[in-house]
Parts: C-alpha cells; sequence; structure tokens
C-alpha cells in the first residue's frame, strides 16, 4: 500500500512539474508586435523638457513637446517648440511605412544642453531619428536629419 501511495505522489509531482506548450492562440514574445493608436487630438504624445540654467531669474525652459491631431493615424502631429518666451509650432509628418503601422513620435536627449532629437517607433521598439532640435544663440533651430520611404 505505501508502494502505490509513494508512486502516485511521484506520478502527481511529475506530472504538475511538466512544461506546457504555449497556446495556439497565444504568439512567442519575438513576434508579437506592439501596436500603437494616437490618443485624442491635442492630447500630449511625448515631452523634453530641460531648464535653462544661465537665466537664474528668471524660470525657463527648453520644451518640445508633440501633440496629437485628428490626422495623427497617418503621421501629422503638432510640435511645440519652447525656448524661455520664444514659443513656436508647426505641423510634422512622420513618413508612412510598410504594414500599415501607426508611427509612435519619441524624443530623446541629445548631445549637449538645450539639444533633443525627434524620431519615431515603427512598433518594434527601435527609435529612428528624424528631426534635431537644438538651441543656437537663443532661437530654436529644426532640421530635418534623416529621410525615410518605403519600396513600391
Amino acid at each position: 500500500m505505501l508502494r502505490i501511495l509513494i508512486s502516485l505522489a511521484c506520478f502527481t509531482f511529475l506530472y504538475s512539474c511538466k512544461s506546457g506548450s504555449p497556446e495556439k492562440s497565444e504568439k512567442p514574445a519575438a513576434v508579437q508586435e506592439a501596436t500603437w493608436e494616437p490618443p485624442a487630438a491635442g492630447t500630449e504624445v511625448a515631452r523634453y523638457t530641460e531648464r535653462v540654467k544661465e537665466d537664474k531669474l528668471n524660470e525657463k525652459y527648453f520644451r518640445v513637446i508633440v501633440k496629437a491631431t485628428p490626422d495623427s493615424r497617418s503621421g501629422n502631429f503638432l510640435l511645440r517648440l519652447e525656448y524661455g518666451f520664444n514659443i513656436n509650432e508647426t505641423a510634422i509628418d512622420l513618413p508612412a511605412w510598410t504594414g500599415n503601422a501607426v508611427l509612435k513620435p519619441v524624443l530623446q536627449k541629445g548631445e549637449g544642453a538645450y539639444h533633443c532629437l525627434l524620431g519615431f517607433d515603427a512598433g518594434d521598439g527601435q527609435f529612428r531619428e528624424l528631426y534635431d532640435i537644438r538651441v543656437d544663440n537663443g532661437d530654436v533651430r529644426l532640421k530635418q536629419t534623416k529621410g525615410y520611404y518605403t519600396p513600391r
């Protein structure tokens, strides 16, 4: 009787430790793609802020803000550039991408002070640079650094 009980316990233990295979409806983590949906128009999508160190009297900032528009699904966003009291807004268009992917704007710190990079993520977690934004003699400069295209 004791042997049967030990055999049953071992069988139960081994059966519970069996590694199950993932269900067919699940994709492996490497294959799953992150999809991003743009928020409602006027909603902030990305922000970069850096305090202006040279002006200790006033509380000034270098800010870059990306906001959604009604056409953000097709890559159109509103870009707000601020340096102290110098404030500008302009529309930017992200490139068309393969597989009808909705591109997410991403801001990263640049090399020096008052410098950031605006790029995008196509859903694979990779940052692709598109614009260089920096302050030069108190003026905010926006320069496209790369171009992307989809082959036909």
